[in-house]
């Protein structure tokens, strides 16, 4: 089924379908038969949706939200050097019209070493285990139930990644790293996946904010992946004496992303936590009045 709650009234089971559904997902796709880029690339997408799902469930799933969490972020990071480089080829497409084309050529020689690299030096036993590991978390979910209705169980997680996020982004200040925004667009996607799961509440304003969202993700995600490019600039040889001026390009691209991401934000932020919860609650209600049977 969907990555969306489909009720307004059985949302704990709703809840736990999706996170069952998203755990056997990335099972799937690190099956014996289907281990190329692309299933890796699926299967960590799985894995971030499930962790979603589990932080806005963080008040009614109580003490099995950490050991899960622990199990899911680990999963990810022994399968993020696989995707990263690929990653970072596909940022060097965007940005080779700024390049060149014998730098580009060159930085794209030297990516492709690193992740052929990358893959030489991975342990054969990784993808096995990280597809056991699930499969022992997929079981152990069998036996959860995640009690509550309404609007009751999203509430707390709601507010609070949705105040993680704004945090993030009061806190970026005039000149931030790459490390904040990186962060920052960490608990956008959180928030992302939050407003696509509670879309169905008043789907013509949530949909747009939805959209909003995946736009200021790409932004910064697009941001991140100049600031590695360019780090791998630095460290190849110069031999044609123009890196410093490829460098300065790639830096104002990121500067308008930054002014765009910057602008977005302001918007998606806007609301302090607790009006925001507040507000969604009402949407939640007008939801659930909408789809209640009605009596002549």
């Amino acid at each position: 089924m969907a990555f969306v709650l489909t009720t307004p009234e059985r949302t704990g089971e709703d809840l736990m379908r999706i996170l069952r559904e998203e755990v056997q997902g990335a099972v799937t796709e690190l099956g014996e038969a289907n281990r190329s880029p692309d299933a890796v690339h699926a299967a960590r997408k799985h894995l971030k949706k499930a962790r979603a799902v589990l932080r806005l469930a963080r008040g009614p799933l109580g003490e099995a939200r950490g050991p899960a969490n622990e199990t899911l972020r680990e999963a990810g990071r022994r399968l993020s050097p696989l995707r990263d480089h690929d990653a970072m080829l596909e940022a060097l497409d965007k940005a080779a019209p700024d390049l060149g084309p014998e730098r580009a050529q060159v930085l794209w020689a030297e990516l492709e070493r690193r992740r052929e690299a990358a893959r030489s030096a991975q342990d054969p036993d990784t993808l096995p285990e990280t597809r056991m590991g699930l499969e022992r978390l997929r079981g152990e979910m069998e036996s959860w139930e995640l009690p509550g209705a309404g609007f009751a169980p999203l509430e707390e997680g709601l507010e609070a990644t949705y105040g993680w996020g704004r945090a993030a982004w009061l806190g970026l200040g005039e000149d931030p790293g790459p490390e904040a925004l990186h962060g920052w667009r960490k608990r956008v996607k959180d928030h992302w996946y939050h407003i696509r799961l509670v879309v169905h509440a008043w789907p013509a304003l949530l949909g747009a904010r939805e959209a909003a969202l995946d736009g200021l993700s790409d932004l910064l995600g697009d941001d991140h992946d100049l600031a590695v490019l360019r780090g791998v600039l630095l460290e190849v040889p110069d031999r044609r004496g123009d890196a410093a001026a490829v460098d300065r390009l790639l830096a104002e691209r990121q500067e308008g992303l930054r002014r765009e991401a910057r602008a977005l934000g302001r918007r998606v932020y806007a609301e302090k936590p607790k009006p925001f919860r507040k507000r969604m609650a009402g949407y939640w209600e007008a939801w659930r009045q909408d789809d209640s049977p009605r009596t002549a």
